[in-house]
């Protein structure tokens, strides 16, 4: 059985046995992408999407488009129901351009619905969130409320065995609420070939900005949730696109910030490095 016929009968079943009958049929795929764009303006932006009725959301995905670099994801968040994804950016104040911002969602249909696990911090550069019990960790997003001029997300990596995620921002300046979370599931445990597992890969190095690095598909495995890391100073991610049957993407940008004057350019050159981690459902022999 192939591995993608294999992942929708864990799907379906969630955490019962998988039966030996064909997966049911539904109206609507299985496991399917939905994404809602914003207008096109200066202004900050909200807007969500909503998952076909009867299925969850599995993972969820972020877009910014246009901004020139200076626009800022500041939510990329599930719904407690997790039946909606909400995604919010606000601009810099040195920020003249238009853009929009789209709101994308990993829905799919189950017989028991996901675990949502969220974590938050005021003071903290960082906090992460574990999945409960024997679950593991398939979607994952992030909220910040602190001033885009002085914060900015820099890191939401979920761990090598898919069981936490953490969501880094950098800066400083004025504390507010920096959130994480979780959305956790129970693949079916009587087939232990259908298994979970995390995906990287590395962007070029090179001091060449925006980066936008992509994790392939593997064979027939589902993808879910994508997170990235930029480690370059000053650079913060702006787009998380899972892609459930392609190439899942992750962008990190680093606006230009004028040199002063008697400043010295580094002997080595700051040009860091952009990763893409994907959370898999795949199957092994």
């Amino acid at each position: 059985m192939k591995a993608s016929r294999l992942a929708a009968a864990a799907l379906a079943a969630g955490a019962l046995a998988v039966p030996v009958a064909p997966v049911p049929a539904y109206a609507d795929p299985l496991v399917g992408l939905v994404q809602h764009t914003s207008g096109v303006d200066a202004a900050p932006k909200s807007v969500t999407v909503q998952c076909p009725a009867g299925s969850w959301v599995f993972a969820l995905g972020a877009q910014v488009t246009g901004g020139g670099g200076l626009v800022q994801l500041v939510r990329m968040e599930p719904a407690a129901d997790l039946r909606t994804v909400t995604v919010a950016a606000r601009p810099r104040s040195t920020a003249t351009g238009t853009f929009s911002v789209t709101a994308e969602a990993v829905c799919g249909r189950s017989e028991r619905a996901p675990v949502l696990v969220t974590r938050d911090t005021v003071q903290a550069p960082s906090v992460a969130a574990t999945c409960p019990g024997e679950t593991d960790l398939l979607g994952f997003g992030f909220r910040i409320d602190r001033p885009v001029d002085q914060w900015r997300i820099d890191a939401l990596v979920p761990d090598f065995g898919l069981t936490s995620v953490g969501v880094h921002a950098a800066g400083a300046g004025l504390p507010g609420t920096l959130a994480v979370a979780a959305i956790c599931y129970k693949v079916d445990p009587k087939q232990p070939q259908i298994r979970p597992y995390r995906m990287g890969a590395a962007g070029d190095l090179g001091d060449v900005w925006p980066k936008t690095v992509g994790v392939d598909p593997n064979g027939d495995d589902w993808s879910f949730g994508v997170g990235g890391q930029a480690t370059a100073a000053g650079t913060h991610l702006d787009l998380f696109a899972p892609r459930p049957f392609g190439t899942s993407w992750v962008r990190a940008q680093r606006p230009s910030v004028p040199t002063q004057p008697g400043a010295v350019r580094a002997a080595v050159a700051d040009d860091g490095t952009v990763t893409a981690y994907a959370a898999r459902i795949g199957t092994f022999h």
